[in-house]
């Protein structure tokens, strides 16, 4: 580890972005803590605007903030929440490359591979197919035979579906942490260090 290695400051909020957003479909490379962690910061206000908006619609139009369930929007409020739901999916669609891109970076960073992003997802995919196989559409029902049927399910069923999970929460939190760590001195096999000179 050479000890005459100069750090270079973290970038703000704006540099970060910016970096996201020019480097949009770049797995390759690497990304400091602070470009990480400012898109993610960036892409979650991103996402809680369109939804903060939806209520506050909701709120002004017919002072409600949430509604009851069965109660029916007003048709202004219903157009401008279906606006906000376009809005949402398409800034969703749009941060989508940009974050798996910056988050695969990051663990290049680290030393790591971009490929646990990949079991994470498969492994999440899985569970989700597993759980639909399983239960079907079991969670939108409320009645007293829908209820039974999500508990008769087989435990072999029960085990798939569990191992899927326990696999993607592992994986989620291993990328969580690794996220975390410092970036690595000098040169790795993904690149040149973007903190230390």
């Amino acid at each position: 580890m050479e000890t005459n290695q100069k750090t270079k400051p973290a970038l703000t909020f704006k540099q970060a972005i910016g970096a996201c957003i020019s480097e949009y479909a770049t797995f390759t490379g690497r990304s400091r803590r602070s470009e990480y962690w400012w898109f993610a910061l960036f892409s979650v206000l991103m996402v809680i605007i369109p939804l903060i908006a939806m209520g506050v619609v909701s709120l002004v139009l017919e002072g409600k903030f949430m509604m009851e369930p069965g109660e029916v929007h007003g048709a202004l409020t219903e157009a401008i929440d279906s606006i906000l739901v376009i809005a949402l999916a398409l800034v969703g669609l749009f941060l989508f490359v940009p974050s798996l891109a910056v988050q695969t970076r990051r663990l290049h960073d680290t030393g790591r591979s971009g490929w646990w992003i990949v079991g994470s997802m498969i492994a999440s995919w899985a569970f989700a197919v597993a759980e639909f196989l399983v239960l079907g559409d079991v969670s939108h029902g409320s009645s007293i035979a829908t209820l039974q049927q999500a508990f008769n399910v087989s435990t072999a069923c029960a085990i798939v579906m569990l191992m899927f999970y326990l696999v993607q929460a592992g994986l989620t939190l291993a990328i969580f942490v690794f996220s975390l760590f410092d970036s690595q001195r000098g040169e790795n096999k993904y690149g040149t260090s973007p903190k230390y000179q």
